[in-house]
């Protein structure tokens, strides 16, 4: 079944499970005749799938399931399930398939008629009565808790954000922590994705009643670029290099995102003030935002290059956006030094440089009347303008 799964032999891999469920409980029943399966078989037409001997074939019943997601047969594989439930052979990962299958159906066929918003309705209540389900018996995990809070704010559920409390305090204790705020914060950033609870329902779980909610968010994302900075001193996952040098846990991409856009908003493009106490608060922001920036996006920096990497075109496109982000912040907020830096840099390891980041370089050389360096910059405009479009008629043509 894995082979076939492997191949996207998605019915062979589900005719297989059924026949060879059909052979065991003919074994264990001899007095019953042998039924030979047929190339379309259906879990939900088969009058006798309720005799299947699921007991000890877990893994390749959740196998069969996954089948007949990918085959478009999700209803079927709801039928199997819930032998599964029957049977008590379900695990974590049975009720994971199912609520993903559930909520990314009914996602794609909603058309906006009224069958269809009835049909959703159910659904999404069906992933709220597996999500009881999955706790009662064992099976939760942190990702069936966040999908079903997605199934929760888009549903007719009373008291949608007292539910959603409820499934964090499940996910808090699931995770061995005393401290729901401290859960919370840690888990912000996936909360906030559409597919899970979204920005403005993460946002009352914060307890933040502003809708700029800008500043706590940096605050939880800065706490979040230093865990992850302890975790890279004391374990021996995967890790990136700061510019100290110091082993570094990737961050949340969502957390790298909230610093770029956010550090330093409230001096971004903002003229010097006259008053002298003013302008010493100006310039003790700008500077610290341009730390922040210049340490955020370091940590996107792998310790390989793009080139050695050419499968990797998300993560080049992704290093390409953040740059940026980070040099366009870093103008903004007068850290004309460390957007030259920040480019030079990028330029040294011989990665691309999208021509907005040499664009803002330029301002920034212009800024610290560096004639020779602001036409080094223009050369390089024209050779970053060239990459690019390469690279864009590259990515077209794939």
């Amino acid at each position: 079944m894995e082979n076939y799964l492997a191949m996207d032999w998605n019915n062979e891999a589900v005719e297989l499970f059924f026949h060879a469920m059909q052979v065991n409980n003919s074994n264990s029943n001899s007095n019953k005749k042998k039924k030979k399966s047929n190339n379309n078989t259906s879990f939900r037409n088969n009058t006798n799938h309720n005799e299947l001997p699921l007991e000890g074939f877990t893994r390749s019943a959740n196998q069969a399931l996954e089948a007949l997601v990918k085959d478009g047969r999700t209803d079927e594989a709801i039928v199997l399930f819930e032998r599964m439930m029957k049977k008590k052979v379900a695990d974590a990962a049975s009720f994971l398939v199912i609520v993903n299958a559930v909520v990314a159906g009914k996602d794609n066929d909603d058309n906006g008629d009224q069958n269809d918003e009835n049909d959703n309705k159910e659904m999404k209540e069906y992933v709220i009565r597996l999500y009881n389900s999955a706790l009662q018996a064992g099976c939760l995990t942190e990702e069936l808790g966040m999908v079903t809070m997605y199934a929760v704010v888009n549903s007719q559920v009373d008291e949608r954000l007292r539910v959603l409390r409820s499934i964090v305090d499940d996910l808090r204790k699931l995770a061995g922590m005393s401290s729901v705020k401290k859960w919370q914060r840690s888990r912000y950033f996936t909360l906030k994705q559409e597919t899970y609870a979204g920005p403005y329902h993460a946002r009352l779980l914060m307890w933040w009643n502003d809708e700029d909610c800008r500043d706590e968010e940096l605050d939880v994302a800065l706490e979040h670029l230093q865990e992850c900075r302890c975790l890279g001193n004391t374990t021996t996952t995967t890790t990136t290099a700061t510019s100290a040098n110091v082993a570094m846990i990737q961050p949340n991409p969502h957390a790298i995102d909230c610093i770029l856009q956010h550090a330093g908003h409230k001096q971004r493009n903002v003229p010097d003030s006259d008053d002298p106490n003013i302008y010493q608060q100006q310039v003790e922001e700008r500077r610290l935002a341009c730390t922040m920036i210049m340490q955020v996006i370091r940590c996107c920096m792998s310790s390989s290059s793009p080139q050695q990497q050419q499968q990797q075109q998300q993560y080049n496109d992704d290093y390409c956006r953040r740059l940026q982000q980070a040099t366009e912040a870093l103008v903004s907020l007068k850290g004309h030094d460390e957007c030259i830096q920040l480019v030079t840099e990028t330029l040294d390891k011989g990665w691309h440089v999208p021509p907005q980041s040499i664009e803002h370089a330029m301002v920034a050389a212009e800024e610290q009347q560096d004639a020779v360096l602001l036409q080094d910059l223009m050369s390089m405009m024209v050779v970053a303008v060239v990459d690019d479009k390469n690279n864009h008629n590259h990515n077209h043509n794939n």
